[in-house]
């Protein structure tokens, strides 16, 4: 969709200014109005006229909190992704140890993916769909250095823990995103096909394996 001029002022001002409570309720509305065609419809067909119509809004409206439909695309991103992040996250702190807290994210990962299929599909819809190819490029590459960090600093300080050894901690960091990501783009190819439960204890099971201290 295209930018209009309008939206993308008011755009630059709403997001260097607080937003007032009604500003904020209305711009929940449209995200859920928009994860839910999305979800119906596709990315593709939802348009924000129709995203504005459901809310009995002109488009110029929508346009004042989203300067174009990849701006929203991206906002239904972020919340599909906060969702996960604080899934993982509730599960890898209940350990106290750092390897604990590393093995439990490839079982905790793909438990989330398989309970809320619905919204791994609406993830693998939308970034194939918004914005273009470089745009699309940095948004992934931010997500993934972010979980990379974590896995790295998990890796090393589980190494000044004595429970890892002597390994590359950005490389065992790699293959387990890697591990990752594979395993999900599996399942949204064909989710009858791969059991993302037994591959989570699987992958555990490997790293436990494969990191101990000698």
């Amino acid at each position: 969709m295209g930018r209009t001029t309008a939206g993308s002022s008011n755009a630059t001002r709403k997001r260097s200014e607080k937003l007032t409570f009604i500003e904020e309720s209305r711009r929940q509305q449209f995200l859920d109005i928009g994860v839910r065609l999305f979800r119906e419809l596709g990315y593709e067909k939802a348009s924000l006229a129709r995203i504005a119509k459901e809310a009995g809004v002109s488009k110029g409206v929508v346009l004042y909190h989203f300067s174009s439909k990849a701006e929203l695309g991206k906002a239904v991103l972020s919340r599909v992704l906060r969702g996960y992040s604080e899934f993982l996250w509730a599960r890898v702190d209940i350990e106290q140890r750092a390897k604990a807290k590393l093995l439990q994210i490839p079982i905790a990962s793909l438990e989330y993916v398989a309970a809320h299929r619905e919204d791994y599909a609406l993830y693998v819809d939308v970034i194939g769909c918004f914005g273009q190819l470089e745009e699309k490029r940095e948004f992934v590459a931010r997500v993934s250095q972010r979980t990379r960090e974590m896995l790295v600093a998990l890796i090393r300080q589980a190494q000044e823990e004595g429970e890892v050894g002597e390994v590359n901690a950005a490389a065992v960091a790699d293959v387990i995103q890697g591990a990752l990501d594979g395993l999900m783009e599996l399942y949204a190819v064909d989710p009858t096909s791969v059991d993302l439960i037994a591959a989570g204890a699987v992958l555990a099971t490997m790293l436990e394996s494969g990191l101990s201290a000698r």
